[in-house]
């Protein structure tokens, strides 16, 4: 949800054109936390759900990366979204820096949906654990204890 939210956030800086509310200053916005026009301040707001979305990767990173024994693909697939995500918010602050080129732009969106489908990904495989006899691949699942770790 955290996610699809810094998705729909980064949507609306691009439509309300408050791309350039910054100007170039990156992590402040005009040399302040909170600036006071508008423009600005849903630029930030955008880099708030991008901060709460980096630790939400981070503890799914974390619980999956403990648990790692039990399902090693989800350890992999949290390591590649983290790195995703990484790489990610260099690009969105690189588009600033770089005064919103359409090629970083296209860049910063093209990581945008990888970073969806790969926590998609990691949260249905997270939530279904193939059942004893059953190919990990199979509709029949049962819910995982992993999902109950991080649900606690």
């Amino acid at each position: 949800i955290v996610v699809y939210g810094i998705l729909i956030s980064g949507s609306y800086v691009m439509v309300s054109g408050a791309s350039g509310a910054c100007g170039t200053d990156w992590p402040l916005c005009q040399g302040q936390l909170l600036p006071s026009s508008l423009p600005a301040f849903v630029h930030v707001a955008h880099r708030f759900l991008v901060l709460l979305g980096g630790g939400l990767i981070l503890v799914v990173l974390g619980v999956t990366w403990r648990d790692r024994r039990l399902r090693p693909e989800l350890a992999g697939l949290s390591l590649v979204t983290a790195s995703l995500f990484l790489l990610q918010v260099l690009v969105g602050a690189s588009n600033l820096w770089l005064g919103f080129p359409i090629f970083a732009r296209a860049i910063h969106l093209s990581l945008a949906t990888a970073i969806w489908i790969h926590m998609v990904l990691l949260a249905t495989r997270l939530h279904f654990k193939a059942a004893p006899g059953v190919a990990a691949d199979s509709t029949e699942a049962e819910p995982s204890p992993i999902l109950k770790r991080v649900t606690r």
